[in-house]
């Protein structure tokens, strides 16, 4: 790869050594410049090619990080740069305001080199998702203005119940639901979690990892909605979902928090519902098992009784014969009379011993039955 076509860094720290070792960190892979202050950074900006990714410390004379990255934000030219912020301090409220600010990511110091290399491929890769997507985005955005014209908020909401209905798990609610928001025209990435199932997802495709880490964060907040600007964070149990482009209109962001909490609401609801179906098939599997289990050992022990009931029976029987063909002597009969009397009794254990294979049989195929069951439920688990 040529120096041109690599992806290009700015790094603005006031520390030459971290400016030092960042860029000897970079150079093989990536084309970097420096700045010692925010200021400096954004003229820089102004005046060169811009980056691809911004290394932006937050502490510095001047300009502070948080303020520079709204700056390039709030910039139609530079908006589309990632910034990941450096910083020595890991509190919830500096991740937020990182988030707030429009950052990609936020990484705390001090990192691993390999940590800052993994999270900048990671920026590149949503990055070139992002441009693949472009086109299919505004697509999208065309056919859910029509959307909404022609069948209106609560006709999205209602679509989104009726069509998670069929959803059985949560990668394809999360799916459903990021439809919904972008059917509201919203930029926006949620977190579904029951249990040790966790679906992160994003109507952009994969949520970066400052967003992740908000959302995660945010999970066990007692507050049910934060708005910071037009950041719009809505947290139930089980659901959090972060919007990120709420409208400017007071009165429309209004009537889409009002909605917005109806989505959530059945995100959660349908969540719970995934959560017990689960549960119950898992108890159900496990009774059909346990009486598989039982109904096949009751068999296997009747067999076994019923063999050595049958080896009895013959035992008598032939003892039974034996019998009868030594008293036949006392009795004074005939050869011809002991010949029909031996026929009758043999016809008659024959008959016997018939009848009593037919029934081993039946337990024979009982049991097939039953390991047919079983099975099914080791299937079904």
């Amino acid at each position: 790869m040529s120096i041109s076509q690599k992806p290009k860094i700015l790094v603005v720290d006031d520390s030459p050594d971290d400016i030092r070792l960042l860029i000897n960190t970079l150079r093989e892979q990536y084309t970097t410049s420096a700045a010692t202050n925010a200021d400096d950074a954004l003229k820089l900006l102004e005046e060169s090619a811009k980056p691809d990714i911004i290394l932006l410390d937050i502490n510095m004379p001047g300009t502070k990080g948080y303020a520079a990255c709204k700056t390039i934000k709030q910039s139609p030219y530079l908006a589309d740069i990632d910034v990941i912020f450096l910083s020595s301090n890991d509190s919830t409220q500096e991740v937020l305001d990182g988030f707030n600010a429009g950052a990609s990511d936020y990484l705390v110091k001090p990192y691993a080199p390999e940590i800052l290399l993994s999270k900048i491929k990671q920026c590149l890769t949503v990055r070139e998702t992002k441009t693949r997507l472009a086109e299919a985005a505004k697509i999208a955005e065309t056919i859910a203005l029509n959307a909404m014209t022609d069948t209106g908020d609560l006709g999205t909401l209602m679509n989104f119940l009726r069509n998670s209905f069929n959803r059985h798990d949560l990668p394809g609610l999360a799916k459903e639901a990021c439809a919904t928001l972008q059917q509201f025209n919203l930029n926006a990435c949620l977190r579904i979690y029951v249990d040790e199932t966790i679906c992160e997802l994003s109507t952009e495709g994969e949520p970066s990892e400052i967003e992740k880490s908000v959302m995660l964060r945010l999970a066990d907040s007692p507050e049910p909605i934060i708005t910071m600007g037009n950041r719009l964070m809505l947290i139930k149990p089980h659901a959090v979902i972060l919007i990120k482009n709420l409208p400017t209109d007071p009165d429309r962001a209004a009537r889409i928090k009002a909605h917005l909490m109806i989505l959530l609401e059945g995100i959660v609801t349908k969540s719970c519902y995934i959560q017990d179906h689960s549960r119950v098939d898992a108890l159900l599997n496990d009774n059909l098992n346990k009486v598989s289990r039982q109904a096949e050992a009751a068999l296997i022990d009747m067999q076994s009784q019923q063999e050595a009931h049958k080896k009895r029976f013959i035992d008598i029987m032939e003892n039974m014969v034996h019998r009868v063909e030594e008293s036949f002597f006392p009795l004074g009969l005939t050869d011809n009379q002991e010949d029909q009397l031996l026929n009758i009794m043999s016809e008659a254990v024959s008959t016997a011993l018939d009848h009593l294979q037919t029934g081993l049989e039946m337990d024979n195929k009982v049991r097939e039955i039953i390991r047919s069951l079983s099975g099914v439920t080791s299937v079904r688990q």
